[in-house]
C-alpha cells in the first residue's frame, strides 16, 4: 500500500507541474541533416509567379532598411541613410506619403532597430527602450517608454516577446517576457554563456506561422517557436555534423577585431537569425558558412537542408538576389537597387532591361511573390 500511494503521490506531483511551469513545452526539435552545398537556388524551384515593383523616383531611396506590407497591401518604406525618411507606397511603387526623419528630434536615425506593422499601426523601436507609434498616414500618434531595452520585440495581448541582441545588460537572455501592466519579467529563454557580445543586425526576428512565432538566434543551430500562451520548444535542429560550430567558440573572443577573423574563417556553417517561411515545411534562413553569410533552405519534410549563395531569377529578370528583405504570410520579398541591377543586365540582350527603361540613378526595384 505504500509503495502503491507514493506512486500515486508521484504521478500527482507530475500532473501539478507539467500544468503549472508553462514556460516550456518538453519535445524533441526535427532533426534536419545538412546535405549539401550550392552557388544557385533558382527561384521557378519554389514559386511560380512574381510581381516586379519599381518604386516612383519623387524620393531618392538608398538602402532599404526595412519594409513593412500592411493589411491593405501598402508597402512602408525605412531608409534613414540617404532620404531619411519613412515612406509609404501602393503595391504597383506609387509613392502615397512619406515623413521626414532626418531632423525630426522624436527620431533617432542612428537608433532604430526594428520597424514592424501591429495592426492598425506602424510601429518602431527606437534606441532599444522606445516605441514610436504613427497611423498608417504616417502620423506620429504616440511614444511608449519601455522599462528594458531590445533589438525587437513583439506584442502578445499584455506581454512583449523581447529580443535582447545584447542590449538590456540587466537581463543576461536572448529573449524575455515582460507584462506591460506590472513591468515584471515573467519568462526568459536561452541564457547569455560568457560568450562575447555581438550585436547582430537582425531584419526578421519573429516569424508567425501555424499558431507559432518562430525565432532563432545568431551562432546557433536551432530554430525556436513559442505560442500564445508564452511557451517555447525547440521547432528544428540543424545538423551540422562535422561543419557545427565547434562548441565555446564565442567564449575565447575578446575584441571586435578577433570577431572579424573569426567570421573569416572557412571551416563550420551556422544559423544566423533570420527566419522565412516559404511553405509550412519549407523555410529559409540566413546562414554563415565558408567565411561569409549565405543562405540555408531548410525541408522540414525530407529532413534535409541546403546551404546556398543566391537566389536566381529564372522567372522575370535573370538577376541574382542574395537574401530575403521581407516575409509574412501572404508575401515574400526581394529587392535590388537599380545600379546593381543595370550592372547584372547591362552586357545582356535582357527583356527586362529594355520594359523598365532600366537606369542606375532609379529607385530599388521589388520582386514580390504572392504565396
Amino acid at each position: 500500500m505504500k509503495i502503491k500511494h507514493c506512486i500515486i503521490t508521484l504521478f500527482n506531483l507530475l500532473v501539478f507541474f507539467s500544468c503549472t511551469n508553462k514556460k516550456y513545452i518538453e519535445t524533441d526539435s526535427i532533426i534536419v541533416h545538412f546535405k549539401q552545398k550550392v552557388d544557385t537556388l533558382n527561384i521557378s524551384s519554389l514559386f511560380s509567379e512574381m510581381k516586379t515593383i519599381p518604386l516612383s523616383n519623387e524620393i531618392t531611396i538608398g538602402e532599404i532598411e526595412r519594409l513593412i506590407i500592411d493589411n491593405n497591401n501598402n508597402l512602408y518604406i525605412l531608409d534613414s541613410h540617404l532620404s531619411g525618411t519613412i515612406s509609404k507606397y501602393s503595391l504597383n511603387g506609387d509613392l502615397i506619403s512619406y515623413i521626414n526623419i532626418e531632423n525630426d528630434a522624436r527620431f533617432d536615425l542612428n537608433g532604430i532597430t526594428d520597424m514592424y506593422f501591429d495592426s492598425p499601426h506602424l510601429k518602431l523601436n527606437v534606441l532599444g527602450q522606445r516605441i514610436i507609434k504613427l497611423d498608417t498616414n504616417l502620423n506620429v500618434i504616440d511614444r511608449i517608454n519601455l522599462p528594458y531595452k531590445s533589438n525587437s520585440h513583439l506584442k502578445l495581448n499584455d506581454n512583449y516577446i523581447m529580443f535582447n541582441n545584447f542590449l538590456e545588460d540587466k537581463v543576461q537572455y536572448d529573449y524575455y517576457v515582460f507584462n506591460q501592466n506590472n513591468s515584471k519579467i515573467s519568462n526568459k529563454f536561452l541564457e547569455f554563456s560568457n560568450e562575447y557580445p555581438f550585436h547582430y543586425k537582425a531584419n526578421a526576428v519573429f516569424q508567425y506561422n501555424n499558431n507559432y512565432y518562430h525565432f532563432s538566434k545568431a551562432f546557433n543551430d536551432t530554430i525556436y517557436r513559442i505560442d500564445e500562451q508564452l511557451r517555447l520548444n525547440p521547432y528544428i535542429t540543424v545538423d551540422f555534423s562535422n561543419h557545427k560550430l565547434p562548441k565555446n567558440s564565442l567564449n575565447k573572443i575578446n575584441n571586435a577585431l578577433e570577431m572579424y577573423q573569426f567570421l573569416k574563417q572557412t571551416d563550420f556553417s551556422t544559423l544566423m537569425g533570420e527566419i522565412h517561411f516559404v511553405k509550412d515545411d519549407l523555410l529559409i534562413s540566413t546562414a554563415h558558412s565558408e567565411g561569409k553569410t549565405q543562405n540555408i533552405l531548410i525541408n522540414v519534410s525530407s529532413r534535409e537542408a541546403k546551404i546556398f549563395s543566391h537566389f536566381k531569377d529564372d522567372l522575370i529578370s535573370e538577376a541574382n538576389f542574395y537574401n530575403i528583405l521581407y516575409s509574412d504570410e501572404r508575401y515574400l520579398v526581394f529587392t535590388l537597387s537599380a545600379e546593381l541591377l543595370y550592372d547584372q543586365l547591362v552586357d545582356t540582350d535582357n527583356k527586362f532591361l529594355k520594359d523598365f527603361k532600366l537606369t542606375p540613378n532609379q529607385n530599388p526595384y521589388l520582386f514580390l511573390i504572392k504565396k
